[in-house]
């Protein structure tokens, strides 16, 4: 229920736990939401990791503190890799570890993937 009330409003929830019962939540309920922003539940049960990539270091520290979990990370601006693999099964007080590039560094690489795309479709007509 509060995954639905959360996406009609906007938001855009991530959950980590396997259980029913909502234990806590980032940003608090009372607190100001951005339209788009991203709001961490846990709940009871087994832990679980999200698939972090593209997400920036303040997202990634509410999902540490959420599964009090030891963060570390690596350069700047949104996450290019993690230790943790997504969907996996986490304990508290384990290492988080993330790689971060910054935006410039992404759009470079999608740049250059896309050259080879286009490299790739160009076809050779002969009379």
């Amino acid at each position: 229920e509060a995954i639905k009330q959360l996406n009609n409003k906007g938001m855009e929830p991530i959950v980590i736990g396997k259980g029913n019962q909502i234990i806590k939540q980032l940003p608090e309920a009372s607190s100001n939401l951005l339209s788009k922003e991203k709001v961490m539940i846990r709940t009871d049960g087994q832990l679980t990791i999200p698939d972090m990539t593209g997400w920036s270091l303040r997202d990634v520290m509410k999902i540490a503190k959420l599964g009090n979990l030891k963060l570390n990370s690596v350069g700047n601006g949104y996450v290019k890799k993690q230790n943790l693999k997504p969907g996996a099964l986490f304990n508290e007080g384990e290492y988080l570890i993330v790689e971060l590039e910054p935006p410039i560094e992404k759009y470079r690489v999608d740049e250059e993937e896309q050259t080879v795309e286009d490299e790739e479709e160009t076809i050779e007509v002969k009379d």
